[in-house]
């Protein structure tokens, strides 16, 4: 289209939610029983991943909420469709933390843009609400699997970073691995994305 952006420009879509929606979202987030007594991060992640080749293991996630909750005493609040309650579940166990809110299947796209632009950071896989994130200006964390290519992928913007374990059939544009092992998202430690979280977390802080 002949357009030009100046060097030192990166450019990103924006994404201003309704009135309506923001009220929701405040409502929501006031109800949170952990947030005022931890004083940490606002974390949302989305659990979910629109296909198989692209999900993170319950326990994977469930080592990585840990960890933020433990050492950076982070609230986290679990989101995704309907269908992903399950992985939720999973990852919140029988007897969910007052640090994990698990809001599955509760938020139309206009109310999570308008919880993801009061969080301090977002993660999640490659897919819809990662781009929602950083189209809202929120810090975010792209836990990419061997599918497709982050340089054409990857949410557009400053303040998002992205994770992934190198493996030798990337990028394979399958729905569903075929190895057994899942190498891409396996070999993706949750050490890994957690010094991504709490590195681009003091990043942000300092600005």
């Amino acid at each position: 289209m002949g357009i030009r952006p100046r060097a030192d420009e990166v450019w990103r879509p924006a994404f201003h939610p309704s009135e309506q929606a923001r009220d929701r979202a405040e409502r929501l987030l006031a109800e949170l029983p952990a947030r005022s007594a931890t004083g940490g991060p606002l974390c949302v992640a989305h659990v979910g991943a629109g296909m198989r080749a692209k999900q993170w293991s319950a326990e994977h996630w469930r080592a990585l909420i840990g960890r933020l909750v433990d050492r950076l005493g982070a609230q986290v609040v679990l989101v995704g469709s309907p269908g992903d309650r399950i992985i939720a579940r999973q990852i919140a166990g029988r007897r969910p933390r007052a640090e994990v809110a698990d809001w599955t299947g509760r938020l139309s796209v206009a109310e999570l843009a308008a919880v993801l632009q009061r969080a301090d950071l977002a993660l999640g896989a490659d897919s819809g609400p990662a781009h929602l994130a950083a189209a809202v200006g929120t810090p975010v964390v792209v836990l990419f699997s061997g599918t497709n290519n982050p340089g054409q992928w990857r949410p557009a913007g400053r303040q998002v970073r992205v994770c992934r374990h190198p493996v030798d059939c990337y990028p394979c544009h399958r729905r569903e691995c075929p190895r057994a092992e899942h190498p891409c998202m396996s070999g993706l430690r949750p050490e890994t994305v957690a010094a991504e979280v709490e590195g681009l977390l003091r990043q942000t802080a300092c600005r």
